[in-house]
């Protein structure tokens, strides 16, 4: 079976970006089981390739014009026969993803669907009325077409049903390859408070370090030690020194910058638990990560991933996503850590990564639920 994954870029593998890390993996897993895999990214700058890959990868041009395809893309399509291959089409609101689906769906060929995170209730306020627009007139029909809808997390799985009638979804999460989370590991230095760290995009909006920030403070002025440490660039970067300025906590937050792969990995691992307050998301791979080197996860809802790791007592759920929750979830954190019972809430959350988020269990559920394979 042909199997081709569809995304926007050229997969690259140094820092690649959540969605091209996705389809990355999927292939080496599916690769791994005997199927035939490819990856076609669309990107302003073809000739660029990435190092080698054990699957094929075509780069095929953006178009200033996004009224038509690529030619070149356009004739790799036209070629193709009915039913010779299953395409998962990776993102939202991509013009270029519009016309495949109609070529693919002209030629009998099924495709799966995944918006990651763009479906949320909370990405869907960005720019709300062409959104609400495109949705109608291009995204719908991309959906209604699919063999299957693939969505990462429970909140986009349920919240469909006010956008569009579905009976094709599915719910799949993202895996996490253990073996990028290698490091030479440092002894943990130990402090009496504790240290909070968020890793990603500085984005207060969609990341919600708006609220981590106030949350923090108010952690803080109800009698917390803890430190918070953001790891990351982005374009909030300066209005967050500057909310924690103003609140009175500058010098308690440290704001460490861009660091990746092992630096990034040692650097995480110093820290007692790592929070993520995200507004909306689809599921975030570095919760993933933070989880699969031992770190104890404090989660609002929308990562989709807070209720699942509270249960397993392997993380904090943070339910309602405000300045006091927050606040709240630090302290018990810290609580935790004082009866030394943190460590193996993080112990508990690497077993998770390893049992039930390795690529190769993703990769079976999307073969069988999505692809019907």
């Amino acid at each position: 079976m042909k199997i081709i994954h569809v995304i926007l870029g050229k997969a690259r593998t140094d820092r690649m970006n959540g969605i091209n890390k996705v389809a990355h993996n999927l292939a080496l897993q599916q690769l791994k089981s005997g199927h035939d895999v490819e990856i076609w990214g669309i990107t302003p700058s073809p000739g660029e390739r990435p190092p080698d890959r054990p699957y094929i990868l075509r780069l095929f041009q953006a178009n200033k014009n996004k009224l038509k395809l690529d030619d070149e893309l356009s004739r790799y399509l036209s070629a193709m026969e009915a039913s010779s291959a299953h395409f998962h089409i990776h993102g939202s609101f991509i013009p270029e993803f519009y016309w495949i689906s109609r070529l693919l769906v002209k030629k009998a060929i099924p495709y799966t669907y995944c918006p990651h995170g763009s479906l949320s209730p909370g990405a869907l306020l960005k720019s709300a009325w062409r959104k609400r627009i495109y949705f109608h007139f291009f995204e719908s029909r991309i959906i209604k077409n699919a063999q299957a809808v693939q969505f990462l997390g429970k909140t986009q799985f349920d919240y469909i049903d006010k956008l569009i009638n579905l009976d094709n979804k599915v719910l799949i999460p993202n895996g996490q390859n253990l073996d990028e989370l290698e490091f030479q590991s440092e002894a943990r230095k130990q402090f009496a408070y504790p240290i909070f760290s968020y890793c990603g995009r500085l984005d207060r909006r969609h990341k919600g370090l708006d609220i981590l920030i106030e949350g923090f403070t108010r952690y803080r002025e109800g009698g917390g030690k803890g430190k918070l440490w953001l790891i990351g660039d982005g374009k909030d970067m300066n209005s967050l020194k500057a909310q924690a300025q103003m609140l009175g906590v500058r010098k308690l937050i440290k704001f460490w910058g861009p660091w990746f792969g092992e630096e990034k990995l040692r650097l995480l691992h110093q820290s007692d638990a790592f929070i993520h307050t995200s507004r909306y998301e689809g599921l975030p791979t570095s919760v993933l990560e933070a989880a699969g080197i031992g770190l104890p996860v404090i989660l609002s809802t929308p990562t989709n991933l807070g209720a699942f790791f509270a249960e397993r007592e392997a993380g904090i759920h943070i339910e309602i996503n405000n300045a006091d929750s927050v606040a709240t979830s630090l302290k018990q954190a810290e609580d935790l850590k004082t009866l030394s019972r943190l460590k193996r809430m993080g112990e508990k959350a690497r077993i998770i990564i390893e049992d039930e988020f390795n690529w190769e269990n993703i990769a079976n559920q999307v073969l069988k639920k999505a692809y019907k394979i």
